[in-house]
């Protein structure tokens, strides 16, 4: 089940890096989403640049980390509506993968300051609200389909989550 309606779409693309029993979160410091944790280190597709590309920008201008396409792993897409135009008037579509590994020690930068949390304690309460519907089943390495329509920045009206079962678009 993929949004099909009028709206026109924006591509996104992230990495989430997890390590053993810790996950590497990231706190938004500006923009849409800024003073809440972040799962993922994303950021707009540009164009004539695919969606792995652009997520493994992301990862390094957001962390300084690196890492190569043969490190990834896809996760899923994530697709989200607001009922509210004056929000958002765009689909955000939104591909996630998980660094298996990658080179570096994370920094500090101007739009993300990122630190380790348990995956035990992830501070849902300061994070997105849809995170909590599907980060851990994706952390215990389900690839997943999601679409949330928010009507405001803090709720969501609808959702519908599945486990994915093709190959990565």
């Amino acid at each position: 089940m993929r949004y099909n309606g009028p709206k026109r779409r924006k591509v996104f693309a992230g990495i989430q890096i997890v390590k053993n029993d810790r996950i590497l979160l990231g706190m938004k410091r500006r923009g849409t989403g800024k003073g809440l944790w972040q799962h993922a280190f994303a950021g707009k597709v540009e164009n004539n640049e695919s969606i792995q590309d652009a997520a493994l920008r992301e990862l390094h201008e957001e962390t300084s980390l690196t890492a190569t396409p043969d490190q990834l792993q896809y996760v899923g897409l994530f697709e989200y509506e607001f009922s509210n135009p004056a929000l958002v008037p765009f689909v955000m579509e939104v591909h996630i993968y998980r660094a298996l590994s990658w080179s570096g020690h994370p920094k500090t930068s101007s739009e993300i300051r990122p630190k380790w949390f348990q995956i035990t304690d992830i501070p849902f309460e300061d994070m997105w609200p849809d995170n909590s519907f599907w980060l851990q089943r994706s952390i215990q390495g389900e690839n997943l389909y999601g679409y949330f329509l928010y009507e405001d920045w803090n709720t969501i009206s609808s959702y519908h989550i599945e486990k994915l079962t093709d190959s990565p678009p």
